[in-house]
């Protein structure tokens, strides 16, 4: 890949905002870095590997996955071209990779040693602020993923709890047999996080809820 087409895909990145084209090539010119590519449906990392460098995706699209204790892929992070990998990984006590690195499609990754990287980021006040800006914004996306997961999770799991007692009682309206707290106990969350999911299934009117009474909509509870 030509060194202008790096600069211009260089350009576009969060990293690199507040920069002209000219001051990105110039800085190119003084980083040591290289390129690979991986075709799709491969592998370019493995969860729990060493990762002392930073990563952009100069073409295609990554996925950040791992595998939960039910065996169920779980995508934490898709990233498209062009765009930074992994990046709070790099500064890490122990700089391992949290999830596998899966190609969407066929990639070119340029790696930056972290080296390389810090003596970039000291040249410029402007690159330490976007690269903290950048940290802070995926630590955000990635917490509100984990969250959003666990409730959908959460879920699913007071979901079954309801039919097992519809099934058992034989009847859509019951009163529940044990208090939120015990809930939260048997589910291994905290006491709001069941009130919420709750209060969710009644928003999208698969229960109805009047104190411990609850009414269940079967058809759409089951689907």
């Amino acid at each position: 890949m030509e060194e202008h087409r790096i600069a211009s895909e260089l350009g576009q990145l969060a990293l690199f905002q507040g920069f002209s084209a000219r001051e990105i090539e110039g800085m190119l010119t003084r980083l040591r870095f290289i390129i690979k590519g991986y075709k799709r449906g491969g592998v370019v990392m493995s969860r729990g590997d060493e990762c002392p460098f930073l990563m952009i995706l100069l073409e295609g699209t990554l996925s950040g996955e791992f595998v939960n204790e039910d065996g169920k892929v779980v995508e934490v992070d898709r990233i498209e071209a062009p765009g930074e990998v992994a990046p709070g990984i790099i500064f890490a006590s122990n700089p391992r990779l949290p999830v596998d690195l899966v190609t969407i499609e066929d990639v070119q990754i340029m790696f930056v040693q972290k080296d390389e990287l810090l003596r970039l980021l000291v040249s410029d006040h402007r690159l330490v602020l976007n690269f903290l800006r950048i940290v802070s914004d995926k630590l955000m996306k990635i917490t509100s993923r984990f969250y959003n997961v666990s409730m959908k999770e959460l879920e699913e799991k007071v979901m079954a709890y309801l039919l097992e007692i519809r099934e058992r009682s034989g009847a859509s309206k019951f009163e529940l047999p044990h208090t939120k707290e015990e809930l939260a106990k048997r589910f291994g969350v905290t006491r709001p996080s069941v009130s919420r999911a709750f209060s969710m299934l009644a928003k999208r009117g698969m229960i109805e809820q009047r104190g411990k009474i609850i009414t269940v909509n079967y058809l759409r509870l089951k689907s």
